[in-house]
């Protein structure tokens, strides 16, 4: 008799480990894929700020050039006008 009670409980016992087994591999698969999903998106975030930088570092060398050339522009501009109003030939 003991042996048979002893049975039905390593076999309910075995049965509650099997459906807890089964739980953490499903657990453990969805978090594997969670952890696939943030490294993608991760790396997307990553290119995306690398796209977003160098587009704004084009921006701001074209916008230093435009100021280069205006200021070499006016440089010019005024090296004329002080060069032909100190001139004592005309």
């Amino acid at each position: 008799m003991w042996s048979y009670m002893r049975s039905l409980h390593l076999e309910a016992a075995r049965t509650r480990a099997t459906a807890e087994l089964s739980a953490l591999r499903e657990r453990h698969t969805a978090i594997e894929v969670h952890r696939g999903e943030h490294r993608a998106l991760e790396r997307r975030a990553a290119s995306a700020d690398d796209s977003e930088l160098r587009e704004t570092v084009a921006h701001l060398e074209a916008e230093v050039e435009a100021v280069r050339a205006e200021r070499k522009a006016r440089c010019v501009s005024l090296t004329f006008v002080l060069y032909f109003r100190c001139d004592p030939h005309t």
